[in-house]
């Protein structure tokens, strides 16, 4: 599918330093799936047919070890907000909200049609990822991702969008100490920062989070303040793009796919609603420290570099206001919350 010409868009609204912009009708879907980051993506109609074996990523040489499960069709995206959003390509993830969330706060009060470079490492820590290449390669994949998939939606709440690329061009290199770059066009900034369509989100506090607890997060994030909300569990499965059981004959399988997604539900609840999260260490640091222990050999580390890994390997705490979800219960299969 050819894409046309962009159209004109607003520059992208001002930020707060902490905070990003997202479209709430994004944010309560599951357009960035909030999916364990050890399955492997799905690839939705009008992505190649992979053999075993074979690189599929323009960024990188190395080939999946097993192909990627495919489907024969769009990824047809439901939103708590009646929108319908029709991907195609690598499955999209929290992960690439991330990225896509930076890239709309560096083109704030820019044409999207601008290009906008970087070198890669500088990205990554901006992010909050691993100081390493495995990170970078991480970002230039998420950057294909985009720059590839194709979305279809047409509503009030993000605008008119057919068989466009999330990302207009992209440049991403080898080498990580080269310049990348990326134009966004119209698609990314419609979607995510359209004025008046668009709320805050705290991203210093959503990118620590888990995968199911930073979808949560946005979700809650989007909800009125002072409102009560309820939502049946069924639901909320269905449009986070969970395996949703609904009905009340359930087979034993099915029981134990509910009740894990409840657990998941419960635990990300307590997490937000506890105001703290423990960010396992990581980074170079880190692997200097425990690369100098295996070394030397735990008898021969003397006093300074036993600090050395004691420092690095802490744990840091990110603190976020515990007032978030001052109230929320989930009985029987309904979450109910009222965001402060």
């Amino acid at each position: 599918m050819t894409t046309r010409p962009d159209q004109a868009v607003a520059p992208i609204p001002d930020h707060l330093d902490s905070h990003r912009i997202a479209n709430r009708a994004v944010l309560r879907s599951a357009l960035f799936r909030p999916a364990n980051k050890n399955q492997p993506r799905t690839w939705y109609r009008l992505a190649p047919m992979v053999k075993k074996g074979t690189p599929i990523d323009r960024f990188t040489d190395e080939p999946y070890k097993v192909a990627p499960p495919f489907s024969v069709a769009p990824y047809c995206i439901k939103s708590l907000e009646k929108v319908e959003i029709n991907y195609a390509g690598e499955e999209l993830r929290q992960d690439d909200l991330t990225v896509a969330l930076h890239l709309t706060f560096l083109a704030q009060g820019l044409d999207p049609r601008e290009r906008i470079a970087f070198k890669p490492y500088s990205f990554i820590r901006s992010l909050g990822w691993s100081d390493n290449r495995e990170s970078v390669r991480r970002l230039g994949q998420s950057l294909v991702r985009m720059g590839e998939g194709q979305l279809t939606t047409d509503s009030k709440l993000t605008g008119e969008i057919a068989g466009r690329k999330l990302i207009q061009d992209y440049q991403v290199n080898r080498d990580p100490k080269e310049t990348w770059w990326v134009e966004l066009g119209s698609v990314l900034p419609t979607l995510l920062a359209s004025k008046s369509r668009f709320d805050y989100i705290r991203e210093s506090t959503r990118r620590h989070l888990p995968d199911f607890a930073a979808w949560l997060y946005g979700f809650v994030s989007t909800q009125s303040k002072g409102e009560r909300f309820e939502i049946p569990l069924g639901t909320l499965f269905k449009i986070a793009g969970l395996p949703a059981v609904n009905g009340t004959d359930r087979s034993d399988a099915e029981k134990r796919v509910f009740h894990e997604n409840r657990r998941k539900v419960r635990e990300a609840m307590e997490l937000l609603a506890g105001g703290r999260i423990e960010v396992k260490p990581r980074g170079r640091a880190v692997a200097e420290a425990r690369g100098a222990m295996a070394l030397l050999g735990d008898d021969d580390l003397d006093q300074e570099l036993r600090e050395m890994v004691s420092r690095a390997e802490q744990p840091k705490v990110v603190e976020f206001p515990p007032g978030v979800l001052p109230d929320w219960s989930l009985g029987g299969n309904t979450l109910r919350f009222t965001r402060a």
